[in-house]
């Protein structure tokens, strides 16, 4: 842990770019808002380890739950377009037999009407 006296807050945080990769030694800065002093009023410096692997770990399980809700939604939209369908076929059953019988019954009030 190395100590400044700065009077801005500061975290060292490992670089990103390639190049001050290389050097092993290089640092990036960025400023903390609340960061701690130690007693004798000295802002401290700490090195953050880098979370690539776990990032990506973090973002494959994300999208994971995202595509197995996603696939939850699509299986119960299917089961209710399949319901509508249904509903839909019985209804024009429904007026394929109100049909039938309207017309069995035209036909025997003219058949009474000829006798």
């Amino acid at each position: 842990m190395t100590s400044l006296n700065e009077p801005d807050n500061y975290l060292m945080l490992e670089a990103n770019d390639k190049g001050t990769k290389a050097l092993k030694t290089s640092c990036s800065v960025k400023l903390v808002p609340n960061a701690k002093c130690n007693a004798d009023n000295q802002l401290s410096l700490k090195k953050k380890k880098k979370s690539g692997n776990n990032c990506i770990l973090s973002e494959l399980e994300s999208l994971s739950l995202l595509q197995s809700e996603q696939i939850s939604k699509d299986e119960n939209f299917k089961l209710r377009q399949l319901s509508i369908e249904e509903c839909k076929f019985s209804i024009e059953e429904c007026k394929f037999q109100a049909e039938s019988e309207w017309k069995e019954c035209k036909l025997g009030m003219l058949e009474q009407e000829l006798n």
